[in-house]
């Protein structure tokens, strides 16, 4: 990919939960237990490309644990010189911690990457009223997905249109390398954007492609971008 090519990534990649059975229900094929090391190679490989392709914005959820827990702190120390904002997702109601003497997870992180200006908080390209926008988004978790029984880790629709509707305008391409269900994908689509989006897992890229058209979002045409591989 080129360049700039994208406007805007929205994206989740996984989170290296280890060895449970969380994994199953969410990502099929790929176990999701890398070390330390290969987790971080694997992570900075993906932002320093985001960060490329990407005019504008990359908006990179993740949600802290015990074995992301070095990656993701080196992760942040490496791209210091381009990450903009840290912004928080507030879950409200989370699932019990799994072992005795953990904190339920009732939050994640949402790190900005750019090229531009990224040493002011202040963001050039967005649409949103002075004083209107927190950095604090507050929602149901995947939850209020109905497409997450196919895939735990889906994004709430919510979640997707609040950088969608407030960091981009219409016609505008829109990234997600790690599709999945395809929520960024329909999203975008029903707000007026174009998108694309990649998932290493086939049976993800049938449903995203099966959702889309369910919803009567999707309308290939050659000469638009909005393409699911």
């Amino acid at each position: 990919m080129p360049n700039d090519y994208v406007d805007m990534v929205i994206t989740s990649p996984p989170y290296n939960v280890g060895g449970n059975n969380m994994t199953d229900c969410k990502y099929k094929e790929y176990s999701d237990n890398l070390s330390g090391e290969d987790y971080f190679k694997f992570i900075d490989e993906v932002i320093n490309e985001m960060i490329r392709v990407t005019k504008n914005y990359v908006f990179f959820n993740i949600q802290i644990l015990s074995a992301n827990k070095l990656a993701m702190f080196e992760i942040i120390g490496k791209h210091k010189n381009n990450l903009k904002e840290i912004l928080i997702w507030n879950k409200k109601m989370v699932a019990p911690a799994i072992e005795p003497g953990v904190l339920n997870s009732k939050f994640e992180f949402i790190f900005v990457f750019t090229k531009n200006n990224p040493h002011k908080r202040k963001f050039d390209y967005c649409f949103f009223e002075q004083g209107r926008l927190n950095n604090v988004i507050e929602g149901k978790n995947n939850s209020s997905n109905k497409w997450a029984k196919q895939h735990a880790a889906a994004f709430p629709d919510y979640f997707v249109r609040f950088f969608v509707k407030n960091f981009s305008k219409e016609k505008d391409i829109i990234l997600d390398p790690f599709v999945g269900t395809g929520t960024v994908a329909f999203v975008s689509k029903m707000e007026n954007r174009q998108f694309i989006g990649f998932d290493i897992n086939k049976e993800y890229v049938e449903i995203a492609n099966d959702r889309l058209r369910q919803e009567s979002v999707l309308n290939f045409c050659s000469n638009e971008t909005h393409n699911i591989k």
